[in-house]
């Protein structure tokens, strides 16, 4: 994906078919605009008026019962809750200190090693798919689908999108690019590299 704004029509996305009509379409932004994150979906009614998500009032009782348990417990007293994913840790720690460096001990030892392996393996299975998919595509050439069993199983089309030229802009307009730069800083979390033995 070329760096910038990428934006792209819901149309113009190919939806997951199911096997009732009553289903709305799912259409995976995801893959199409190559975001690597989970959940970035759209259900898409398949005419005006007819209703994308059903009603749960189990679920919108639920809802209200733990809104209203947040309300009094962390905003009314302004105590930041128990952070649940690694998000809230960017959030609660944005800033590192002057304190000295940690010394880890045995349990924390532990968890570092296995964020190695664990990294390593990520490293290895994104090896793999490139391989893969390097094959697959190699197989389709031209072609804009490829069918297993009777099923759709990839596709490789063409999308149009739009994306801000940031190089040209700079060229075009200096001042301009100039004044829209913003200058900012994020704690940056690297594993690095270091000699270990059992």
């Amino acid at each position: 994906m070329s760096a910038g704004f990428v934006t792209a029509h819901l149309d113009a996305i190919e939806p997951i078919v199911f096997d009732s009509d009553d289903e709305p379409d799912w259409r995976p932004l995801r893959h199409d605009l190559g975001i690597g994150a989970f959940g970035v979906n759209a259900w898409v009614a398949k005419a005006p008026g007819d209703q994308a998500i059903e009603r749960h009032d189990e679920a919108l009782a639920a809802i209200r019962v733990r809104a209203r348990a947040f309300w009094e417990n962390h905003v009314l007293t302004g105590i930041a809750p128990e952070p649940t994913q690694l998000s809230d840790m960017n959030v609660l720690h944005p800033m590192e200190s002057a304190a000295p460096a940690l010394l880890a001990d045995d349990e924390l030892t532990s968890l570092v090693l296995k964020l190695r392996a664990a990294n390593r393996e990520i490293a290895a299975r994104t090896a793999e798919m490139d391989t893969l998919e390097f094959e697959i595509k190699k197989a389709m050439g031209d072609c804009s689908e490829l069918i297993v069993h009777g099923k759709s199983a990839i596709s490789w089309k063409q999308r149009p999108h739009t994306h801000l030229d940031q190089a040209a802009l700079k060229e075009s307009y200096p001042e301009i690019h100039r004044e829209l730069l913003r200058k900012g800083s994020s704690r940056v979390f690297q594993l690095k590299s270091f000699a270990w033995r059992d």
